[in-house]
Order: C-alpha cells, then structure tokens, then sequence
C-alpha cells in the first residue's frame, strides 16, 4: 500500500483509523476536511468546485499518502490514483452517536485536522447528510471504485477496522 483513499459515513471513525495506519505505515495523512473548510481557499464550502478538484488531483498525484475524506465530486480523481480504497460502512446509529460525541468533546477545543477556525456543528443540513449516505454516496463510491484499479475493503464493524490494523 502507498496509496489509501479512506471513505464513509461522518463519524464512522476516518481520521482516527488514518492516524493509526499511518503510524503504523508511515505514510502521510491529508485530511481533506484541513483543505476544504478553510476559508482562505477558493474551494471553500465549494464555491469553486473547479479549484477543488484541482486540489485534490495536487494532492493524490504525491507518491504516497493516506487520503481521509469523503467529496463525492472528487471520487474519481482519487480513487484512479489509490491503490486501495477503505469503505466505513457503518449503521448511522453510530455514526449519529460518534458525531455527538465529537461535538461535545471538541466543543472547546480544536481538532487537528481541521482549520484554526473551525467550529463543530450539528446542524439538520448535516445531519441530513449523514441519513442519506448510504443511499446516496456509497453507490457514487461503489460506482467510482469500480472503475478504479484498486483494491475495495469494506469495514462494516468497528471490530473488524481494529482487527485490520493489528494485521499491517
């Protein structure tokens, strides 16, 4: 593995796996969240979608990386270039559950992964989105995937993520 696009549900526990793995691998984290909500950028909240995508063929064309981050628009541009694809497909139960947690453990502090001035929300836009990601995004990453050339590995328990990354 040199290439790892990592995908799923909000709060399905993305960026905490990528910073195991990369510990355990060495490899980089981009965090796409880092790029993405920072307001600085053209691409902020996609007002640019262009310059998004732009950035993220800037960041998949690196030798090697662990890619956290969903972006349906950006699906393609990674996965052609990952080696492997990880699938959280979680029950939004715990999705749901996870994203509370987070909001009231970082309601004071700030996540790395994020931009200086990012706030935690929870708002119905959200969760909205959260409700609709398996019926809406895993098939455009299902779709994408298969059209890569990339190994697929779908985590549908925690336990099995956990067991994975005892293995590398």
């Amino acid at each position: 593995m040199k290439r790892v696009a990592v995908v799923g549900c909000p709060g399905s526990g993305k960026t905490t796996f990528c910073r195991t793995m990369a510990q355990k691998t060495k490899l980089p984290v981009i965090h796409l969240d880092t790029y993405y909500h920072n307001k600085s950028q053209p691409y902020f909240e996609a007002s640019d979608l262009q310059a998004w995508i732009e950035k993220n063929l800037e960041l998949a064309d690196q030798d090697n990386w662990i890619i956290d981050g969903n972006f349906g628009a950006t699906f393609e541009e990674r996965f052609s270039r990952a080696d492997t694809v990880v699938l959280f497909d979680y029950p939004r139960y715990l999705c749901y559950w996870r994203i509370l947690k987070r909001r009231f453990e970082f309601n004071s502090r700030h996540r790395q992964e994020m931009p200086a001035d990012w706030e935690e929300k929870f708002d119905f836009g959200f969760m909205r989105y959260v409700w609709r990601f398996n019926r809406h995004s895993r098939p455009k990453i299902m779709n994408a995937v298969s059209s890569a050339d990339a190994q697929l590995i779908i985590f549908k328990r925690t336990s099995e993520a956990e067991k994975y990354l005892q293995s590398i």
